[in-house]
């Protein structure tokens, strides 16, 4: 028994630089972590400002990083871009800052006509990562993300 306990610690010994350096930022969020397809590098959101969306392939997600200032009550929601189809039906789903959890909210059809719209306290300080897409997978087209 003994043994194995000082094998254990040696392992953590050895491997905990290496936990560490793995870090969700440090992975750069793989596609297979996140079970679509997606090309876009990855965007920075900032309170109050949009973020247009161009969907150019079916199933093609694309994922926004948001760290708040302050803790708090945060919307994240998209519209139409003017002159695009008011049928857009996106879907969002909305990931902690811990990758091992899995999303933590998603919506289909809460906002304004069939875009989603989710509201959620989210902690200062933490990254928090928003995969968006339209819910069919052979749409094509643009919208707008925006967090409030």
């Amino acid at each position: 028994m003994k043994i194995y306990r000082t094998i254990l610690r040696t392992l953590l010994i050895l491997f905990t630089p290496l936990i560490s350096f793995l870090t969700f930022e440090n992975l750069k969020i793989s596609a297979n972590y996140w079970s679509s397809s997606f090309t876009n590098p990855l965007v920075e959101m900032l309170p109050n400002n949009s973020y247009p969306i161009k969907v150019n392939f079916g199933e093609q997600a694309h994922i926004l990083k948001f760290t708040p200032d302050f803790s708090g009550y945060y919307i994240f929601e998209s519209t139409s871009i003017s002159g695009t189809s008011q049928y857009q039906d996106t879907i969002a789903y909305l990931y902690s800052y811990n990758p091992n959890q899995g999303y933590i909210a998603f919506d289909d059809d809460s906002g304004n006509g069939t875009h989603f719209r989710i509201t959620y306290f989210l902690f200062a300080e933490l990254s928090y990562y928003l995969k968006v897409k339209y819910l069919s997978p052979s749409k094509i087209g643009s919208f707008y993300v925006i967090v409030t």
